[in-house]
């Protein structure tokens, strides 16, 4: 595993986050009155944004489609046992979900679509915590791992689960947009941080 594509597959993990927040804060900064404490990140899809096709396009679509290429990189590298394929199975949903969120804005007039909204971009984050968990279960049946990481990566899960139906409550005065990137960040940094100690394993550590 070293072709050009392959060290792509891995680092798309990293990709994914830099284009996501990039895209986030400038964005942002086009929307009058847009608040990246306050408002939610779906607000700049909305179906009346002035962003919403960039958005969708550098928000969600690419993001998505980057992650969906890190789980195949991952799955091809370290995905041995049962529990490290599953992992990487559901980093794949993962990043489909993400995809999926672009094509259901969360303030449509059809009531179905900003349900699938919510759901599916729920969905996205809780994929990646669990499949990690998963992941991490099988770096620990390895011993690379201790089994300390597998109490801390169930705990990260719980958290993001828990707010994941914590920050949809919360309005714009209560400071939901700033509780819903607490919420993507972390799930995202697991993918990024996976990224790039991968890549610095199969295609630097080796080769020294």
């Amino acid at each position: 595993m070293n072709s050009i594509l392959d060290r792509f597959l891995v680092f798309s993990g990293v990709l994914s986050l830099i284009i996501f927040i990039s895209t986030l804060a400038i964005l942002g900064s086009v929307v009058p009155g847009y608040s990246h404490t306050k408002n939610f990140v779906s607000d700049l899809a909305s179906s009346d944004s002035i962003v919403r096709n960039e958005m969708n396009i550098f928000g969600f679509l690419l993001p998505g489609l980057l992650i969906f290429l890190f789980s195949i990189g991952l799955y091809k590298s370290t995905a041995s046992k049962w529990s490290g394929k599953l992992g990487a199975i559901l980093l794949s949903l993962a990043g489909i979900s993400f995809v999926s969120v672009a094509f259901f804005p969360a303030n449509h007039p059809n009531t179905n679509s900003v349900e699938l909204h919510d759901i599916i971009s729920v969905a996205s984050l809780h994929l990646t915590v669990i499949s990690f968990f998963f992941l991490g279960y099988q770096e620990v049946h390895r011993k690379v791992l201790d089994k300390h990481w597998l109490y801390m990566l169930l705990f990260i899960a719980t958290i993001v689960i828990f707010l994941t139906f914590l920050y949809p409550q919360l309005d714009v005065t209560d400071y939901g947009g700033i509780v819903q990137r607490i919420t993507i960040a972390i799930p995202y940094l697991m993918t990024a941080t996976s990224s790039i100690y991968l890549y610095w394993f199969e295609f630097v550590r080796k080769k020294s």
